[in-house]
Order: structure tokens, then C-alpha cells, then sequence
């Protein structure tokens, strides 16, 4: 079996059966895989071919659903934009993540290397920087006032006040407070 004859769709058959994450998607990024390179040996397949897919896929549309018919399928619409640079990741990372699976059950040849790693994830600019107007802030706080939670308050306003995480607030020790300085 170390001979890279298995196929990819095998492969994405095998990790499907052993995944415990809980990206429900996952399933659906590798039937992309599946559809594109499922039937080639794992020895066939290299980064050209994984390039070649991602920007076959880059090229198409996402897709919404919408509903289903009247006899109970689903419907989906064309989405007006490309796919957006994090849902390529993701479909790339999906596929690394068998690979790397199988080099960790000893199903690959030895010394085989993914063709995953060389080719790039794509640069991810769906950020998008919003702050709470005066109004909305306003309400926010006073929401938490108003809240059964007695340190919510606090908790939202430091966090407002100081663009702190919510992990960082919550590690916060009081060891960590300067009171000479007022500083955190």
C-alpha cells in the first residue's frame, strides 16, 4: 500500500471515516478534490495538478442555498463574486490535511513529500475594520448595565476602552495590575 497506487478518492474515503473535527465542511471541500483528482494514485499526483485545480478553482463562483424544489432537493444560487482568497485556504487545507493524515498511517511511499506545501495559500483580505458608533456604544454599555451578569459591564468596557481580547481580559490576574500606574 506504500507504493502511491492508492487513489486520492480512497484516501478522502479513509480520512472522512476516521475525521472527528468539527468543521462540518470539510466533506464538502473534499468532494471538490474528490470530483477533480479522485480517481489518480497518489503517486500521480503533483503540485502541478494541485495548482492547476486551485485556480480552476479560483475561477468559479460561489454558490448560496436557497431553498429546496418540490421534491425536496436543494437549490443553489451563483454567488455575483469569485471565491474569496480564505475559501481557497480552506479547500487547499482540507486537501493537506488527508495527505498529511496519510504520511502519519504509513500509507504513503517513504520520503514522500505533499504537493501541498508548495503551492501557496493564497493572501486572505476579508478583514474588515468596523468601530461602534457613539450611539451604538452607548446602548451596548448600557445593555450590559442592565445585564444579570454582574462584572459584564466591566468586562465590555475594559475591552472597549483598551482593544483587549477577550482571552486577554479573561487572563488578566491581579498581578497584573499596576495600581500606581493604572495600567493593566
Amino acid at each position: 500500500m506504500r507504493d502511491g497506487s492508492i487513489t486520492i478518492g480512497r484516501l478522502i474515503d479513509l480520512y472522512m471515516d476516521a475525521y472527528e473535527g468539527r468543521d462540518t465542511t470539510r466533506a464538502q471541500r473534499l468532494d471538490f478534490w474528490r470530483v477533480r483528482i479522485g480517481n489518480l494514485a497518489l503517486a500521480a499526483v503533483d503540485d502541478d495538478t494541485i495548482f492547476a485545480c486551485m485556480e480552476d478553482l479560483a475561477a468559479q463562483r460561489g454558490a448560496y442555498f436557497a431553498g429546496r424544489d418540490v421534491h425536496g432537493r436543494p437549490i443553489f444560487k451563483a454567488k455575483r463574486k469569485p471565491l474569496a482568497p480564505a475559501t481557497l485556504n480552506r479547500y487547499h487545507a482540507a486537501l493537506a490535511a488527508v495527505f498529511t493524515w496519510a504520511q502519519r498511517r504509513r500509507m504513503t511511499p517513504k520520503n514522500w513529500a505533499s504537493p501541498c506545501r508548495t503551492v501557496e495559500m493564497r493572501r486572505e483580505r476579508n478583514s474588515r475594520v468596523r468601530f461602534l458608533a457613539d450611539d451604538e456604544r452607548a446602548r451596548l454599555l448600557e445593555a450590559c448595565r442592565k445585564s444579570r451578569q454582574p462584572k459584564l459591564y466591566l468586562f465590555v468596557l475594559l475591552a472597549l476602552t483598551t482593544g483587549a481580547r477577550r482571552g486577554e481580559i479573561e487572563g488578566l490576574r491581579w498581578a497584573d495590575i499596576d495600581f500606581d500606574r493604572g495600567e493593566a
